[in-house]
Formats: structure tokens, C-alpha cells, sequence
């Protein structure tokens, strides 16, 4: 038998009525449930804002940590820069010298290879003469 009570409330849903004490709250709130709604949407927009606010304040301070490290890595990799510019000015230079220098060596190369092809060929010619003149002229 409680069961059967059981069930026919649970299908016919919360008890109606004038002397039911929902309905009754439900009397007196009704007027005030206008303004109630309109105070919860109120301080549900506060809230809104200042949560917000205090996500922007946490976003800022964050940023203030980080703009130092951001500045003391941008100044480390300026200097960084600096000292390989230096570095790549210096090494330019040095291989401007060797390139200099190699090109000297090679012209002082070249003038004694031709150096020693003529005193080659003037060995040639002198080797033939004599080679001529015994051919021709043999001794006896």
C-alpha cells in the first residue's frame, strides 16, 4: 500500500494546492521574484567584471615578470650579435690579407715559373748548338 502511494505521487509530480506550502511561497515571492532576478542579474555582471579585472591584473603581472626576462634575454642576444659582427669584421679582414697575399705568391710564382722556362729554353737552345755543331763538326 505504500508503495502504491509512493507511486502515485511520483506520477502526479509535487503536491497542488492552496494549503501546499510551495504555492504559498510561490504567493509571496511572486513579487519580489521581478527584483530578486533583477538583483541576481546584477551582481552576476559585478562578479563577471570583477573577475575579469582580476584576470587582466594577473595577465599584467605576469607580463611585468616576463618583459624583464624578455629584456635581459634581447639584451643578451644584442650583445651576442655585437660580438659576432665583430668576430665576422675581423675574420673578413683576415681573409681579405690572405687573399692578398695568395695572389702575390701567385704572380711571384708565375714570374719565377717563366723565370725558369726561359733559362729552360736557353738550356734547350745551348744543348742543340752544341749537339749541331759536333754533328757537324766532329772532333778529331
Amino acid at each position: 500500500m505504500v508503495k502504491e502511494l509512493e507511486s502515485i505521487k511520483s506520477q502526479n509530480g509535487p503536491p497542488k494546492g492552496p494549503m501546499c506550502n510551495s504555492s504559498l511561497i510561490k504567493r509571496k515571492s511572486n513579487g519580489t521574484d521581478a527584483a530578486d532576478e533583477g538583483e541576481k542579474k546584477k551582481l552576476a555582471r559585478e562578479n563577471e567584471a570583477l573577475r575579469a579585472q582580476i584576470q587582466r591584473m594577473k595577465i599584467a603581472a605576469e607580463n611585468q615578470v616576463r618583459s624583464r626576462a624578455d629584456e635581459k634575454l634581447i639584451n643578451g642576444l644584442k650583445r651576442k650579435v655585437y660580438e659576432y659582427e665583430n668576430d665576422l669584421e675581423k675574420s673578413e679582414g683576415r681573409l681579405a690579407r690572405a687573399r692578398a697575399k695568395l695572389a702575390k705568391n701567385a704572380e711571384g710564382r708565375a714570374g719565377f715559373v717563366q723565370q725558369l722556362k726561359e733559362k729552360y729554353d736557353r738550356e734547350v737552345a745551348n744543348l742543340k748548338k752544341k749537339l749541331t755543331t759536333r754533328f757537324f763538326y766532329p772532333r778529331e
